[in-house]
């Protein structure tokens, strides 16, 4: 694990949080959930099954623990404290499941 934050280090970026994720998913053969990009890049040059956020609000309104509306509320918080998605699927989402997509201002 050292070694795959030493050159992460010497930027002075923090990332063991994802580095841990990354090889605990790897021992165990496990999926990895991973928003950080470098994380994510990490986790898929392992050949690891990598998901972050918009898979995890879709997969609980999948298994009816959200519903359509509040999965929308909650891409739509999301959105308004930046962060970053793939708007364009999240839209295409809501469209599916006859929520309004999230427009610019969102």
């Amino acid at each position: 694990m050292e070694f795959l934050l030493a050159e992460r280090k010497r930027l002075g970026v923090q990332d063991r949080g994802e580095v841990e994720a990354v090889v605990q998913a790897a021992k165990v053969g496990t999926q990895v959930l991973v928003d950080d990009p470098w994380g994510r890049t990490l986790a898929e040059r392992d050949k690891l099954d990598v998901h972050g956020t918009f898979w995890v609000l879709t997969q609980f309104h999948k298994l009816q623990l959200l519903s359509s509306a509040v999965l929308r509320a909650d891409f739509a918080s999301l959105k308004e404290r930046g962060f970053r998605l793939p708007w364009k699927d999240v839209n295409e989402t809501l469209a599916g499941i006859g929520e309004e997509p999230l427009d610019e201002q969102t």
